[in-house]
């Protein structure tokens, strides 16, 4: 049977190593435009907080620091009781571990929602290539209005300095009062 005391020794440092990680992804994707593949690091964030969870039960030094991991899923619950004040608060807590929307996933290149979670935006992607089987590299951030396009099917493609994502998209035309599918090719210069 494990004591707290062995819990302690073998999940104090698995937090503090997940944590370190995190916040190297973190500055590594802001300065070098390199980070984790995505779902290596969404792995690494669940367990760096069910360690903080699990530690704060374990562990008398540093109660309060690991307190904000055994509050935090209260004060999400809690808070949808209390109208939009508290679903605001919750979206805010829970943005943090929210896994961010693959769009498109062609040969090495994906294609994200830049932001995540219930407020995000519709018109902001960021287009990733993998490298390096657990890397993606951040080729370009882009505005585009999509609406209504079939960005799941798309085509990526890079050539030359620049991205090119060809997709089926869906207009009005006004004359025929029909909804009417044309491709469409979006091209990002690539910094």
């Amino acid at each position: 049977m494990m004591t707290k005391e062995k819990i302690k020794k073998l999940l104090f440092p698995f937090h503090i190593i997940c944590g370190a990680i995190l916040l190297l992804n973190l500055l590594s994707g802001h300065f070098l435009q390199f980070t984790l593949y995505f779902e290596l690091s969404q792995l690494i964030k669940y367990c760096f907080l069910i360690s903080g969870i699990v530690l704060f039960f374990v562990v008398k030094d540093f109660k309060g620091y690991f307190s904000i991991y055994a509050i935090s899923p209260v004060v999400v619950l809690a808070s949808i009781f209390f109208g939009i004040a508290g679903i605001v608060i919750a979206f805010l807590m829970l943005s943090f571990i929210w896994p961010k929307s693959t769009i498109a996933n062609t040969d090495n290149y994906l294609l994200y929602a830049k932001a995540c979670g219930p407020l995000k935006a519709r018109d902001e992607f960021e287009l990733t290539e993998r490298t390096c089987f657990i890397f993606e590299r951040r080729l370009a951030e882009f505005k585009d209005d999509v609406n209504n396009g079939d960005l799941e099917n798309s085509k990526i493609a890079i050539v030359n300095d620049s991205a090119q994502i060809k997709f089926t998209k869906e207009d009005w035309n006004k004359e025929t009062d029909t909804w009417v599918k044309k491709d469409t090719l979006i091209k990002i210069q690539i910094p």
